[in-house]
């Protein structure tokens, strides 16, 4: 993965998602070639903390690793940003997870004060308090995938996306969320309006493995757990079901307390 800080800029235009790990809808074009105006809107991730952290090397990792399922993969800087440039059409691209398109170090300090001004951050304004961040392909329009959006359909593109995922030996390990129970909720799976395609982001709790039963073993519990959470929708059963009453009580108790 290379280091895009050097050849593009790039000015924020909203937060996307804020927290630890910040997301924003960015505008980028060449550094130093803004009458060209050749441009296009990313997703610019950054992970606040220095050193960088795990779930920053997880990300970068599996994005890696997914980046060699493109048919055309970035073999240099130069070549990614004229991808990013191009705007290929979504289209005509398979794949159902957001193209990582290089690393970028952002200085905190430029980036707030581009954020109140909507200018520009360009590439050597600024070497203190960098936070590593990824750079990514925006894809417009994508809603959480919730519980009464599920149908066969829906269920059936999911498995094939996520093993799509797997076949670049990525576990996602996060795709469910479990502050909800014993309501079924999802994590990182997207729906975008109009089109109904299914997309899976965010990959900072991944896990990398690789071909050892073991291995393949956390990539077939993860298909199956999900597959599980999609039939027990389907079915219209209730949900708490797949807790002892015990584990019920806990929870209510947990959620008391909170």
């Amino acid at each position: 993965m290379f280091d895009l800080s050097p050849f593009i800029a790039y000015r924020p235009l909203r937060l996307i998602n804020g927290g630890r790990n910040s997301t924003f809808l960015v505008e980028v074009i060449k550094a130093r070639h803004s009458e060209l105006r050749r441009n296009a809107l990313c997703v610019l991730k950054i992970h606040q903390a220095s050193p960088p952290d795990v779930s920053y090397q997880q990300e970068r990792t599996a994005n890696s690793l997914l980046a060699m399922s493109y048919t055309d993969p970035l073999l240099t800087a130069a070549a990614s940003c004229e991808v990013i440039l191009a705007r290929p059409c979504r289209k005509s691209i398979k794949t159902r997870y957001p193209q990582c398109f290089g690393s970028v170090e952002v200085p905190v300090e430029l980036l707030q004060a581009a954020m109140e001004e909507r200018g520009w951050v360009e590439p050597g304004n600024g070497k203190e308090n960098l936070f590593h961040a990824l750079l990514f392909e925006y894809i417009p329009n994508l809603e959480p995938l919730m519980p009464k959006d599920v149908t066969p359909a829906i269920a059936a593109e999911t498995h094939l996306v996520l093993k799509t995922i797997h076949a670049s030996n990525v576990c996602h390990n996060d795709l469910e969320n479990f502050r909800i129970h014993p309501e079924i909720g999802f994590r990182n799976i997207f729906i975008q309006q109009y089109s109904r395609n299914v997309y899976i982001l965010d990959f900072d709790a991944a896990r990398i493995v690789d071909y050892s039963p073991e291995g393949q073993n956390l990539l077939d519990e993860e298909a199956n757990k999900l597959d599980g959470l999609f039939q027990i929708i389907l079915s219209g059963e209730d949900q708490r079901k797949r807790f002892p009453r015990e584990v019920l009580r806990l929870m209510a108790e947990r959620q008391m307390q909170q």
